[in-house]
């Protein structure tokens, strides 16, 4: 980890993807005004849906510009943190319940570790959990991503495990 720990989402944000991103943010910022940490949310976002003017209200998100595709794995690989983060109402889990982002593997490829921020039943996360290849947060809760976050940022070998099993 650099002097700031970036924490990175990339690929499209909609359906599916629009309240998670705020907790995840609303998370970052008590842990930025209750502790000494230095992190940097950064969107590598697809597509907006008005989305990405509201999370650039946080000093701490930082909105990458557009690249080549071809360009991701080192972006990938550049963060301390990748997140793949999913809303938890009941319309978004019934469309995820099936679902296999295709960034799950993208971001396993790359060796980053990876936090997994979805409700327990979608289809993602059961496969997470059974092949240990993120660190899941599987209820919404706002003080346990804190947790992940502060836990992923402070133990580097915890980091570490989870980007070799991914």
């Amino acid at each position: 980890r650099k002097k700031v720990f970036r924490i990175l989402y990339a690929g499209r944000i909609g359906k599916g993807l629009r309240y998670s991103l705020f907790e995840v943010a609303s998370a970052i910022r008590e842990l930025l005004e209750n502790e000494t940490f230095q992190i940097e949310l950064q969107i590598q976002a697809t597509s907006d849906d008005g989305i990405l003017d509201k999370l650039k209200r946080f000093n701490f998100v930082k909105i990458n510009p557009p690249v080549e595709y071809t360009d991701l794995p080192k972006i990938f690989s550049a963060a301390d943190l990748l997140l793949l983060p999913n809303d938890f109402d009941n319309k978004s889990i019934n469309f995820l319940k099936y679902s296999m982002p295709t960034k799950a593997s993208e971001y396993m490829a790359s060796g980053t570790p990876i936090l997994l921020y979805s409700h327990h039943d979608t289809a993602v996360t059961k496969h997470a959990v059974k092949n240990n290849w993120a660190y899941v947060v599987a209820e919404r809760s706002i003080p346990k991503l804190k947790e992940a976050i502060k836990k992923l940022y402070l133990e580097m070998e915890l980091r570490t495990n989870v980007g070799i099993n991914a």
